[in-house]
């Protein structure tokens, strides 16, 4: 059976939700003292295991689906995990992730980066690239392989 495409907005939501998603990990910089731990109380106390965080998300990832605006739905997870994207993208930017293996990082940071030009292109701040974004996160890779792939195995679990 052919499943439709997802929508711009619900593909902005599902990248969002993965990039909160992966930012639990922020525990091993927190861990090696190469990050104060103030500020990523709410993204610590997700679970470790992935399919465990993953359904706690969920709850948000509804929410956000149901906002007028990407930046309604960005706002929806930084209101419920304390730090906005920008916060996630400086975390992700953090050059002690270098010997990180399987999680977390700077391929993270890139991706990160993607998310925010979509929240601007949905939003109506940058339609240029617009497409150009829909179609690079959509192929996008992190540590393990495809983003795309990534969300297919969370959502069956």
């Amino acid at each position: 059976m052919n499943q439709e495409p997802p929508t711009p907005q619900d593909l902005f939501v599902d990248c969002l939700a993965l990039v909160y998603h992966e930012a639990r990990n922020v525990r091993h910089l927190i861990k090696a003292k190469h990050l104060p731990s103030t500020g990523w109380e709410q993204l610590r106390s997700l679970p470790t295991n992935r399919n465990e965080a993953w359904a706690h998300i969920q709850s948000c990832r509804r929410q956000a689906r149901q906002a007028r605006s990407a930046s309604e739905a960005a706002q929806v997870f930084a209101r419920q995990f304390g730090v906005g994207l920008t916060g996630l993208l400086d975390m992700y930017e953090n050059p002690n992730w270098h010997h990180a293996k399987g999680y977390g990082g700077n391929a993270w940071a890139q991706i990160t980066r993607d998310v925010i030009a979509l929240r601007k292109a949905l939003d109506g701040n940058g339609s240029a690239e617009f497409q150009a974004l829909v179609i690079r996160l959509s192929e996008c890779r992190h540590n393990n392989g495809k983003l795309t792939d990534k969300l297919r195995a969370l959502d069956q679990q």
